[in-house]
């Protein structure tokens, strides 16, 4: 089982793109994976699934942990022309514990504000953040960030939380894995205002599955998991979620 690939490339002409053909490398190894660009320039398997079978993930022949993960297309009219997006692909086993870290007002200060605080000359993260989620790691967990971060700030995202910790002589963050929206910048902003909720509880149940398929998420104000949250907004999906 596993999560879904989700990737975007650049904005290119989508006329001329549609279902052409994207290459999957792992760890720099071209498989014989291949995804297409559907209207939007978001790459799917041929059945329209973001989910590759178990015969396809198997041929991956990933190592245990992070693995790297490369989506290359050739342009059909120019064959030097080529566009590229990298990702992070974890290997878990099923007995695995994790344990899932929000970013935006738990690493971070504040949760919209701190998409470009840092960029303002803004100290945004949390103190000591670091020092918790190392703890933890371990504890013998396996950590996952879940951030209502637009798609196309998965890598700076991932430069961000590897940088925290390191300014003032800490210690850093373990190796972690990341799940974003499938939203681009500025409809991943209303997602982050309005429906970090409905997205949260949703990112939730897949991971679940991803473990225990017979298991159902439900997201209520009675059913209440241990959480932790660092500011006074309203309490969101990952601290209310609870298995049926």
């Amino acid at each position: 089982m596993c999560s879904s690939f989700h990737a975007q490339l650049p904005r290119l002409t989508k006329t001329e793109m549609l279902g052409c053909r994207v290459q999957l490398f792992v760890n720099n190894l071209p498989t014989h994976i291949c995804m297409v660009l559907d209207r939007e320039n978001i790459c799917c398997f041929d059945d329209g699934s973001y989910k590759p079978g178990p015969t396809e993930l198997e041929s991956l022949q990933l190592r245990p942990g992070r693995n790297s993960l490369r989506y290359e297309l050739i342009h059909p009219c120019n064959n030097d022309r080529r566009f590229s997006v990298k990702a992070d692909l974890h290997l878990w086993m099923p007995h695995d514990k994790v344990v899932i870290v929000d970013i935006d007002g738990t690493v971070t200060k504040t949760d919209v504000a701190g998409y470009g605080a840092a960029k303002l000359g803004y100290e945004y993260t949390h103190q000591g953040v670091c020092e918790c989620v190392t703890n933890i790691s371990r504890q013998g967990y396996k950590v996952l960030f879940l951030t209502s971060r637009a798609i196309t700030l998965a890598q700076s995202t991932r430069e961000f939380l590897r940088s925290i910790g390191f300014a003032n002589g800490g210690c850093g963050m373990p190796e972690f894995c990341l799940i974003t929206t499938t939203e681009t910048f500025l409809p991943s902003l209303i997602v982050g205002v309005r429906g970090a909720d409905k997205f949260k509880t949703a990112a939730l149940q897949e991971i679940v599955s991803a473990f225990a398929p017979e298991v159902k998420i439900r997201s209520s104000s009675e059913a209440k998991v241990p959480g932790w949250r660092m500011d006074t907004s309203p309490q969101m999906s990952h601290h209310r979620a609870a298995p049926q």
